[in-house]
């Protein structure tokens, strides 16, 4: 999978769309607060882990040692978030044989 195209589906601007959708009560957009989550977090975890601009701030910072309180607590609500996701079927996506069972959700 190319992450350029990834990145433009996972992100906040799409979450933006989504929440848009719902507000004006759109009827298959009514369920869907999980992928707008989904998708800011994921959109926040890209920005963080594709920082190289040394003058750039905030998420998009480089990670140093120097502003670790920045994006460590981040690192670790992801990866207990990510631990947490589950398929359609109720099992864990830590646990599933296939790569993309995200797609299920």
């Amino acid at each position: 999978m190319k992450v350029r195209l990834a990145a433009q589906v996972i992100s906040s601007s799409v979450a933006d769309s989504l929440k848009f959708c719902q507000s004006q009560n759109f009827e298959s957009f009514d369920n869907c607060d999980a992928t707008i989550e989904f998708l800011q977090r994921f959109d926040r975890l890209f920005d963080i882990l594709n920082s190289r601009n040394p003058l750039a701030k905030n998420d998009k910072a480089p990670l140093k040692v120097t502003n670790v309180n920045q994006w460590m607590p981040f690192l670790l609500e992801m990866r207990n978030y990510i631990m947490q996701l589950k398929n359609a079927a109720g099992l864990p996506m830590t646990k599933t044989r296939k790569k993309l069972d995200l797609l299920d959700l």
